[in-house]
């Protein structure tokens, strides 16, 4: 529908003719909501003062603004999102091929081996609990560590749960628990390691799939490093 028809619809003849002089500078198919706005005001300034516009028409005009309006952030909006994504998407294949350390609490199982979850506390513990659960969320081993001094540690898990039974291959999640002398948590993060594979965009997040199964987001990448071709090992790290 063209900008005069639409004008028509809700505007008099003085707007009407408003709209076709500005036909010729603007978009001769589509009606913007700053034109829009104009014509409403000068519909206004221009009204009879002696038979005023109802008020069931004023409104009903304003409501068709603020729907355009909407209509038009809407579009404006999912045109962002779809240009975020794709950029972001033809970020992320640069780091294919690449190791990465990035923060995480995963670590994937395949047959007798489990990746490396590295974590580090910031001061030093007397106690400490890993635990271990499944893809449902269900707590399928625990761990008591001794104490520890601040700094990063490596932790490897042997696949088997709290009965001695082997659990199958797949991605874990890990959760560690540390307290000081005086009983306070002691703050504890942690980070995983691997080689990109492949990328992927899900629920708005741009995914880097590393060799292992595990998957982390592209934003949380703290360091790129080359691999080499010969080895598969990582031969210069680059921080981000």
């Amino acid at each position: 529908m063209s900008g005069i028809q639409t004008a028509g619809n809700i505007l008099g003849a003085y707007e009407r003719d408003q709209a076709a002089a500005s036909q010729g500078t603007g978009d001769a198919t589509e009606l913007g909501k700053d034109a829009f706005l104009q014509l409403l005001v000068t519909q206004l300034e221009n009204q009879d003062p002696l038979e005023p516009m109802e008020d069931t028409e004023f409104i009903s005009q304003l409501a068709q603004f603020s729907n355009l309006e909407q209509m038009t952030n809407i579009s404006e909006g999912i045109d962002t999102l779809v240009e975020n994504s794709t950029q972001d998407m033809l970020n992320g294949v640069n780091y294919i091929g690449k190791g990465v350390v990035s923060a995480g609490s995963t670590i994937s199982k395949s047959g007798e081996e489990s990746s490396t979850l590295y974590y580090t506390i910031d001061e030093s513990a007397v106690k400490m609990t890993i635990n271990i659960f499944d893809a449902a969320g269900n707590l399928i081993d625990s761990e008591e560590v001794g104490a520890q001094q601040a700094g990063t540690y490596a932790f490897n898990w042997d696949g088997i749960d709290y009965d001695g039974q082997e659990q199958p291959d797949g991605t874990y999640s890990v959760t560690f628990a540390a307290e000081d002398v005086n009983g306070q948590p002691v703050l504890t993060s942690t980070e995983v390691a691997g080689i990109v594979t492949s990328v992927e965009s899900l629920n708005g997040q741009t995914l880097l799939n590393l060799s292992d199964g595990r998957s982390v987001n592209m934003l949380d990448v703290r360091e790129v490093a080359m691999v080499s071709q010969e080895t598969g090992q990582d031969t210069q790290g680059e921080s981000e």
